[in-house]
């Protein structure tokens, strides 16, 4: 794990399982699991990373699907898309909450920036009618380490 990868916006479990509990949902030993797990990786993992870790046998892909698309409805994941598409699952914070990421195309790296400046694309949309309002944005480029 390179050194760049700090907890710096991950939530620590506690806080996590507390806004479940916030949300009406039952702290299973599942959930409580699939927290620490993303919890240690202190970064966006994938879901095939996050099963492997869970052992393939304790929890069946549909339950881990489930799980994670509970946990982005409340707002303690949030999902990265490499330049693939392919969804990466995080955990989030209260503080840092929503925020967006760099990926490197070649060694697959991500580090998070530290802003969110979609606000006046939000107030756009607010002008049109729209409201509940989300985005995605994810850059992508080759980092220090892979241009040597």
């Amino acid at each position: 794990m390179s050194d760049h990868h700090h907890h710096h916006h991950v939530a620590n479990v506690d806080s996590v399982l507390e806004k479940l509990r916030d949300h009406g949902m039952r702290v299973t030993g599942t959930r409580k699991r699939l927290t620490s797990v993303l919890f240690d990786a202190g970064q966006p993992m994938s879901i095939e990373a996050i099963h492997g870790k869970l052992g393939r046998k304790s929890f069946d892909l549909v339950t881990l699907y489930r799980c994670l698309d509970a946990f982005e409805e409340i707002g303690v994941v949030q999902v990265v898309r490499d330049e693939h598409g392919k969804a990466l699952y995080e955990l989030i914070d209260a503080e840092h909450g929503h925020h967006h990421h760099v990926i490197c195309r070649k060694c697959g790296n991500i580090d998070c920036l530290d802003t969110c400046a979609i606000a006046p694309f939000e107030a756009a949309a607010r002008r049109l009618g729209y409201d509940d309002l989300s985005h995605r944005l994810e850059l992508y480029g080759v980092c220090a380490d892979c241009r040597g």
